[in-house]
């Protein structure tokens, strides 16, 4: 990812409302957390040294080898580098598992979910 594709502010806000217009709970789960994943790659590629596309792409892909491949991860580093504390590793864990939730359930989950809403 490369530093010049750092995503500008009002990209942002309007990624959030078009995310907030959807209504179908799975799809904005699946949706928001790929962004975040994205942004949290993007932080995470600032923090590290410049890097062809083929480098980067080894970290942060490999076909899924990468040492940055997974939301996991990429949590985790960005925790290991100082870029938010605790509390938000466990927000991020929390977001990445209820996207895991709606991700991998077949049947028909929503935010009221007893496992999601907790």
């Amino acid at each position: 990812m490369p530093r010049s594709r750092l995503p500008k502010v009002d990209s942002v806000v309007d990624t959030v409302l078009r995310l907030s217009a959807l209504q179908d709970h799975r799809a904005i789960a699946i949706m928001a957390a790929a962004f975040l994943e994205y942004t949290l790659g993007l932080a995470l590629s600032a923090r590290l040294r410049e890097m062809d596309p083929s480098e980067q792409s080894s970290v942060f892909d490999n076909q899924g080898h990468g040492a940055l491949a997974t939301f996991s991860q990429k949590i985790w580093m960005g925790f290991a580098l100082g870029l938010y504390l605790t509390e938000t590793r466990s927000d991020l864990n929390r977001i990445k598992d209820v996207r895991n939730r709606f991700a991998h359930t077949p049947e028909h989950v929503d935010f009221s979910d007893p496992e999601i809403a907790g």
